[in-house]
């Protein structure tokens, strides 16, 4: 993996920081930190890496959980056995579980330097939703 210049890196990350607070997976907080650092020249590009790479596991990990919840609702759905409440939390679950994907996912673009539209996106929703 090449580097980006540390300018985007660090716009990328302070827009990423904006949903650090709803941030699950402590590897996303992390990355962003230590991305910082290594803009400021406190973390070798070894560092860098190592943190890149644990943000993209976290992003994949918090995929794979927003594909499991999608599919535990959705079974539930079809279920005559379940109630309405039961099936009205495990689709809040879904929503949970995907938010968790979208903003673990900003992370690890960061780390790259880029600021996806899906980053914009999530600021924009969670702001309208406040």
């Amino acid at each position: 993996m090449t580097v980006v210049p540390s300018i985007k890196i660090l716009s990328a990350v302070n827009l990423a920081k904006e949903l650090q607070h709803l941030m699950t997976d402590p590897r996303s907080i992390a990355a962003l930190g230590v991305a910082e650092k290594y803009c400021r020249g406190e973390a070798t590009e070894d560092e860098f890496l190592a943190a890149h790479k644990s943000a993209w596991d976290a992003a994949r990990s918090a995929g794979q959980n927003s594909v499991e919840a999608w599919e535990a609702a959705w079974s539930l759905q079809n279920s005559t056995f379940a109630s309405d409440a039961e099936k009205e939390a495990a689709w809040n679950r879904s929503l949970a579980a995907a938010w968790d994907s979208s903003y673990a996912t900003a992370a690890a673009f960061a780390m790259d330097g880029k600021i996806s539209c899906g980053l914009q996106a999530a600021i924009r929703a969670r702001g309208e939703s406040k």
